[in-house]
Order: structure tokens, then C-alpha cells, then sequence
């Protein structure tokens, strides 16, 4: 079980996804906004980003967040961004083009 040798892929596979990452444009400051949320740790992590960014409290967020994602299940969703990006779009905080 070679530690150092594991540690070193896992290291240059962590650098090479956030660098992929932020050539796609999907970082915004300190961060990475391509949230899915498919389950409750995730719902919590792009509450938290939208919180963040949108300078919006957290229970706010969550709504705005719950929105997006009831519109994306009626078809509305763009191809390709995450709810986060959705939905700090339709609140005037636009990270991305």
C-alpha cells in the first residue's frame, strides 16, 4: 500500500479537476458553483453558495434555491447550469455569462 504514491494521484487529480473547473468558468471567487443538488448535502452546500454570494440570509436562499429547482422540474431549465447558476442569475447576481 504505497501512501505517498496514492497521495500524489489523488493531489494531481484534485489539481487537475479545479483547474478544469475554472477554465469552464464554473468558479466564482472561492467558489465552485457548479452545485447540483440532488441530495440533502448538496441542497445544503448551494443554499450556502447562493447565501454567499447573493448576500441573502440562509432560509432565503433555500427558498430561492427550492424555486429553482421547482422550475427546472417544469422544463425550464437552461442546458448545462447547475440550479446555483440559475438561480443566482434570476436574482441579479450573475456569475457567468
Amino acid at each position: 500500500m504505497n501512501l505517498f504514491f496514492h497521495l500524489a494521484v489523488k493531489l494531481i487529480f484534485n489539481t487537475v479537476s479545479t483547474g478544469t473547473m475554472g477554465r469552464l468558468g464554473r468558479i466564482w471567487g472561492n467558489w465552485m458553483i457548479q452545485v447540483n443538488a440532488t441530495n440533502k448535502k448538496l441542497v445544503d452546500r448551494a443554499t450556502r453558495i447562493i447565501a454567499g454570494l447573493a448576500g441573502i440570509g440562509y432560509e432565503e436562499a433555500c427558498i430561492e434555491l427550492h424555486r429553482t429547482l421547482a422550475e427546472q422540474s417544469a422544463g425550464d431549465a437552461a442546458a448545462g447550469d447547475s440550479c446555483v447558476v440559475r438561480t443566482l442569475r434570476r436574482l441579479g447576481r450573475s456569475p457567468v455569462k
